[in-house]
């Protein structure tokens, strides 16, 4: 095997510089939105008798995904949390949304769901899941609009301000319809 260690090979070498992916060209592209390509027509071939074991298994391999984005994310923000709470290198109004999010939100929320369940109000459980799909819709549209921004910058391919304000009206968009169609269909 010979090695061609010419001027020109080297030159050639430099002046394409390699690509900037996350995983691989192949894999970001699935992973920031395009396996839907592949995925959504499958499904929708997907016979009626399997929409309820698909269904099940769609809610698990999502829990399977979500789970340690979740447990690490609250590892993220309780770390040193007493810190935080009590002041240490914050700003006054930061220690106050620490404190707000990290032990007022979830005591609320801990007696809201405490209160449902002892009292079996399905429907007041029912307005919970809805403002969870809410909250959570518009938290994918800023995660999937991150998402877009940092593959952006990888790649040296920046949106000016109007595409970036096109995209987000857009995602904003289809959250809510989505949001709405649910709420349409539910009722």
């Amino acid at each position: 095997m010979a090695l061609d260690l010419s001027v020109e090979t080297t030159a050639r070498k430099a002046a394409t510089p390699p690509g900037k992916y996350l995983f691989g060209p192949v894999a970001d592209f699935l992973m920031l939105g395009g396996s839907a390509f592949l995925i959504l027509p499958v499904l929708f071939f997907v016979p009626r008798d399997y929409e309820g074991p698909l269904a099940a298994t769609m809610v698990v391999v999502a829990y399977l995904v979500n789970y340690p984005h979740f447990a690490h994310s609250y590892q993220i923000f309780y770390r040193n949390f007493g810190r935080k709470a009590r002041g240490e290198g914050y700003d006054r109004s930061l220690q106050l949304r620490y404190i707000f999010a990290g032990v007022v939100v979830p005591v609320i929320m801990a007696l809201f769901f405490v209160y449902g369940t002892a009292t079996s109000n399905t429907r007041l459980l029912g307005f919970a899941a809805n403002a969870m799909f809410f909250f959570v819709g518009w938290h994918y549209v800023k995660q999937g609009y991150g998402m877009l921004m940092v593959d952006a910058v990888l790649k040296r391919k920046f949106f000016d301000d109007r595409d970036k304000k096109v995209l987000l009206v857009n995602s904003y968009a289809v959250w809510i319809l989505a949001w709405l169609q649910t709420n349409t269909a539910v009722t």
